[in-house]
């Protein structure tokens, strides 16, 4: 939605930026230990998409942002392998394009707070007792109560940059992982239900926007998501 906002031809840059409030589950956090530990074996691989010839740099660090007035802390997800590979098969919408992708701390302790524990179990996950203890305590199943998901929200910012342009994308709504994540999947079901009935249903390996694109969008305002 923010790059088809902006001129198609020119380079650009988009940050998108991550704060909520939510708690995770048992089961995100053991597949989170999980992939730390074929990460340290060197059983992972990054995206190797092409590139635009044109597409801008963008070097992913911890920073201060201006654009959201808070620490920028770069996330180590798949979420940026997805946005690239969309934007290497649909580059006529995307055109010559960067991309990065944050967690949002509004002060440089809670930065320290966020990344101290991650950087501690990337060393211990090395360990079989830590990894034991870990799927132990956060085993499948548990998770937030009820009460918790109810006062949980999130706000995704993307802030779309070129030299003519400054273009912004705000998705927001309830508790993510769970409440909001209910619908996403849902209505993704109806999208693939009414594309099969207008023969329109593509196959194959597909990012979110090349399966679904606006129709999702519209599925999940009328669910109350905002997504302006």
């Amino acid at each position: 939605m923010t790059v088809r906002k902006m001129n198609a031809n020119d380079p650009k840059t988009v940050q998108t930026f991550i704060r909520t409030n939510a708690s995770f589950s048992g089961g995100t956090l053991t597949t989170a230990i999980n992939a730390l530990y074929e990460q340290s074996k060197g059983n992972t691989s990054g995206s190797r998409y092409k590139k635009h010839p044109n597409a801008p740099k963008h070097a992913l660090k911890l920073h201060f942002s201006k654009l959201i007035n808070g620490w920028a802390i770069p996330m180590p997800v798949v979420d940026p392998h997805i946005v690239k590979r969309s934007a290497a098969t649909l580059s006529d919408d995307y055109g010559p394009f960067a991309y990065g992708q944050y967690f949002v701390r509004s002060s440089f302790w809670k930065v320290l707070g966020t990344i101290f524990p991650i950087g501690m179990a990337a060393l211990l996950v090395r360990f079989e007792w830590f990894r034991k203890r870990m799927y132990k305590k956060y085993h499948s199943g548990s998770g937030p109560t009820e009460e918790k998901r109810n006062s949980s929200k999130f706000e995704v910012k993307a802030i779309g940059i070129s030299q003519n342009e400054k273009v912004e994308t705000v998705f927001s709504g309830g508790d993510p992982g769970y409440n909001e994540t209910a619908k996403m999947f849902s209505e993704a079901a109806f999208c693939i239900v009414d594309k099969s009935r207008n023969h329109q249903l593509e196959y194959g390996v597909l990012t979110p926007v090349q399966a679904f694109g606006l129709p999702l969008v519209e599925r999940l305002r009328k669910k109350g998501i905002r997504i302006e």
